[in-house]
């Protein structure tokens, strides 16, 4: 079996991150512990840059896209297509390629983007989204490679050539339980993804502190995980509308689990929004197009592809420092929420 990076941090008694500032001679490892893990790589013949011996000392003009999602997960969903379209045309301007990961294993990532990085096959790296407690994140900021998340990581990492763009979805989900409030809605379901990324989390939890703030009951079994896909979230809604739970809306976390709330909301013969409120997040090409128009929160997807792989590029072309960013987002009020403040008793 081939040796793995984790392979050599276990052996050694440390990090991946150490093991990666090792592999790229960042000055902030211990001589002893650098020795420890270099004995390591030799005892087991690991070596992660076969093909740099091959390679001119510039390399190659890649740049590594990484998904944190497999592809089975993300092929629903048009914001991936989008964003990665997006960052293609900053890319092509910079005469760069792109080379894809999507993979929902992160040990697997973190296997090939260092592998990649000592190969000298990538110059930079942009992440599409960021799990919690991210181990490619911290490992990453080990290494001088230039990186941008599209999304948030954990402050206590610190790295200059690391930064973040991304929207306030916590501020958008507060917002959310304000208009839903404001129209009268008390008792109020959520379908969201997964809780493993800081995207899914923060939207979650800014509904409930919104409603919270505005003591209206928030119940656990009124969130439900509606997973990757139009066909769980259908699953995850139709389990939570058959649960005679009396909500009056739902907040699907993206428009694709919005999809996934009114395929439920036929199925139980319930019209939107008569009977039920749906609201979404992200507002894809679709959402207005919907029967009726869904109500959501419109993300810039393009320039969020966009302002990203300027950055990039920048710290790579040019060395320059570059700061995070926070993109503002819009409500786009359509015909999928009733204002039961309307309704007579």
């Amino acid at each position: 079996m081939k040796p793995t990076i984790q392979l050599v941090a276990k052996k050694a008694g440390v990090s991946m991150s150490t093991v990666s500032r090792v592999l790229n001679n960042h000055p902030a490892v211990l001589p002893e512990t650098r020795a420890k893990v270099l004995s390591v790589m030799q005892e087991l013949d690991y070596v992660p840059n076969q093909l740099a011996r091959g390679l001119s000392s510039n390399g190659f003009n890649n740049i590594l896209v990484v998904f944190t999602r497999s592809s089975t997960q993300s092929i629903d969903n048009p914001y991936f297509g989008n964003i990665i379209s997006s960052i293609g045309i900053i890319a092509e301007q910079n005469n760069y390629d792109l080379i894809l990961n999507s993979n929902d294993n992160e040990d697997s990532e973190i296997e090939k983007a260092i592998s990649m990085i000592n190969s000298k096959l990538i110059k930079g790296i942009v992440l599409l989204s960021s799990r919690i407690n991210s181990k490619f994140i911290e490992v990453m900021a080990g290494t001088d490679i230039p990186m941008v998340v599209i999304g948030k990581f954990d402050p206590s990492i610190t790295s200059g050539r690391m930064i973040s763009i991304d929207t306030d979805n916590y501020k958008d989900s507060w917002d959310i339980g304000n208009y839903l409030y404001q129209m009268g809605h008390r008792q109020i379901g959520c379908v969201h993804a997964p809780l493993t990324h800081y995207v899914a989390m923060d939207r979650v939890q800014g509904l409930k502190d919104s409603l919270t703030a505005r003591q209206t009951e928030v119940r656990d079994e009124w969130y439900v995980d509606g997973g990757d896909t139009v066909e769980s979230a259908y699953m995850a809604a139709l389990n939570l509308l058959c649960s005679k739970s009396g909500i009056t809306a739902i907040f699907a976390t993206d428009d694709i689990k919005a999809l996934g709330v009114y395929k439920a909301a036929r199925n139980m013969n319930l019209r939107i929004p008569e009977d039920l409120s749906v609201i979404g997040h992200n507002d894809f090409d679709f959402s207005s197009m919907l029967t009726p128009a869904l109500t959501t929160v419109r993300v810039p997807i393009h320039e969020l592809g966009m302002i990203s792989a300027s950055k990039l590029f920048s710290m790579i072309n040019r060395g320059k420092k570059e700061t995070s960013q926070m993109l503002p987002t819009k409500m786009q009020l359509r015909s999928s929420v009733a204002d039961l403040n309307d309704i007579s008793p």
